[in-house]
């Protein structure tokens, strides 16, 4: 196809992005007025024009790479992406007002523009996905190595993290192996799936009116959940498992459309939920939080009720 059919194709993502910058647009102008009260001032409005000329070299950027990719995924990432640095942005502001000179916001945007570098790679240097199915083991060994990695890394991590072990440092930089871990696994499970989707599709066995795949088709993605639930468990991090769990739950059921597995998932979710609360201080003090954040309003619950303050008071939280 040539370019202009190309893009005529990716018109949804097109107008998606669109939307998500008009969103962002309006959230920056919004804090700009807020602050600084120059809502119109052409320092509030380069950005935006900035973003705008990204997102089209994005998008041209796609359709001649990959004009048959999901058309939502990129606009909402540079939704998220656009919000968070509006907000991000708004909170440099009473930093800056209480005297600190640091700026998230302006990291926050190198992080980007390296993010955008690399997902430009990908595109170049994997052309089709389906390449990575040769890799699905490597791939998943790759996974549960990012996920074992801050258990095991003797360098330490930042001191205010200490409590869930799921951060690394690297000199000044810390990182979160477990988001790119996640990734790995999926594709992991998603190739094994995709393998055996016939055999969940067809084998299994009919029990109280459920049918259940056969155990030795689906032995290897049992074993890994299972490795990767229990060391995100021994990190302290419940979070990355249940994002995980469903994850792998829904893929399941994308790929055989059996209704047994969610039903499946919900019995095992009923059941593990009470066993972590009690075996997990950390979840019963977030649960007290959530009922009840003013009774620690300076301790655990600081974040929540400040939000609580927030609210009333009609402005944006302080920076923690």
């Amino acid at each position: 196809m040539s370019l202009l059919e190309c893009l005529r194709a990716r018109r949804t993502e097109a107008l998606l992005m669109l939307a998500g910058l008009v969103v962002v647009a309006l959230a920056h102008a919004a804090v700009a007025g807020a602050t600084t009260g120059a809502t119109f001032a052409p320092e509030t409005w380069i950005p935006i024009v900035i973003a705008a000329v990204v997102c089209v070299v994005i998008h041209v950027f796609i359709a001649v790479t990959a004009p048959t990719a999901d058309q939502v995924i990129v606009p909402c990432v540079l939704l998220l992406n656009g919000l968070g640095i509006v907000m991000i942005g708004r909170l440099d502001y009473a930093r800056q007002q209480a005297g600190s000179e640091l700026s998230l916001a302006h990291n926050q945007v190198k992080l980007t523009i390296i993010s955008l570098v690399v997902f430009g790679a990908v595109l170049l240097l994997v052309r089709d996905h389906r390449r990575l199915s040769r890799y699905s083991y490597l791939l998943g060994a790759a996974g549960l190595f990012l996920l074992v990695l801050p258990v095991i890394w003797p360098f330490g991590r930042p001191e205010a993290v200490e409590e869930a072990k799921i951060w690394i440092s690297i000199g000044s930089l810390s990182v979160q192996p477990g988001e790119f871990a996640k990734i790995l696994l999926i594709l992991f499970f998603a190739k094994l799936l995709a393998d055996k989707r016939q055999l969940f599709t067809i084998a299994g066995t009919k029990r109280f009116g459920i049918i259940f795949p056969r155990w030795r088709d689906i032995a290897q993605i049992v074993a890994v959940w299972f490795i990767a639930m229990g060391v995100m468990a021994a990190e302290n991090d419940f979070g990355p498992v249940l994002l995980l769990f469903g994850t792998v739950l829904l893929m399941l059921y994308m790929a055989t459309s059996r209704i047994s597995w969610i039903m499946i998932g919900g019995l095992l979710i009923a059941i593990g939920a009470p066993i972590l609360y009690l075996i997990s201080a950390k979840i019963q003090t977030r649960v007290a939080n959530t009922i009840n954040p003013l009774a620690d309003f300076d301790g655990a619950g600081f974040q929540p009720s400040q939000a609580l303050f927030a609210w009333a008071d009609g402005d944006s939280p302080a920076p923690v």
